[in-house]
């Protein structure tokens, strides 16, 4: 089930929002402001966003800019009642996917929730932060928008780390992940791997140091730089 994450602080319209999300067969999240709302894509990881420029503490824009920091795929919907000719140009350069002017109608709302999880719904299964991107079902890696090559293991690793983003992953786990039964890596080639993996990306334009190292641990993907 598709969950929605809603990011207003204005009850009465989280209320009618839930209402029609979960009528329509998805889970909902609320969030009454945009600290929590943050919080909440971050540990919920929802598959849409309903997202609120006004809001008491971090404003709209600013939550719609850090998420687009590290995320280009979850489709974000402004919901807004200000000036919608002026709102809607600005807030779609800056990432948004779609502008919902209030009031809008059930239905109306409905058509665009499901426009988008249809359509995004095969992206997901990719990540980009700045100007690196992997896609896990086509295998490539693209810096700066060109296609760089990496060999069946060092896309294996990068694929490992990526899918745990901003987490360390343990020598022996990256190992089992990424080489096969009859060719088992150890720790000495691994070290190598990595070697090669940030020499790649720092020859592409890259920065090489979005592969951290945790001494004594593992290796982990950087997703703040």
């Amino acid at each position: 089930m598709a969950k929605i994450l809603i990011i207003d602080d204005e009850e009465v319209i989280r209320e009618g929002l839930l209402t029609l999300i979960e009528l329509i067969g998805y889970q909902c999240i609320e969030a009454e402001n945009g600290r929590n709302g943050l919080a909440k894509y971050k540990s919920e990881e929802p598959d849409l966003i309903l997202l609120d420029l006004k809001l008491p503490d971090i404003s709209g824009r600013d939550i719609l800019t850090e998420i687009r920091k590290t995320d280009s795929i979850t489709p974000i919907i402004v919901i807004s009642g200000l000036d919608i000719n002026v709102e809607m140009s600005e807030v779609m350069d800056m990432g948004a996917d779609d502008f919902l002017s209030k009031p809008w109608t059930d239905v109306n709302l409905h058509s665009k929730i499901k426009y988008f999880l249809n359509h995004r719904r095969n992206e997901k299964n990719a990540f980009r932060i700045g100007n690196f991107s992997i896609d896990y079902d086509s295998r490539k890696i693209k810096i700066n928008n060109n296609e760089i090559h990496f060999s069946t293991l060092q896309f294996n690793i990068l694929e490992l780390l990526t899918k745990n983003a901003g987490k360390a992953i343990k020598h022996e786990k990256i190992i089992d992940y990424s080489w096969t039964d009859l060719d088992r890596g150890c720790l000495e080639t691994l070290h190598s791997e990595i070697q090669r993996i940030r020499q790649k990306i720092k020859d592409a334009g890259g920065n090489p140091e979005i592969i951290e190292t945790s001494y004594g641990f593992g290796y982990l993907f950087n997703d703040k730089i």
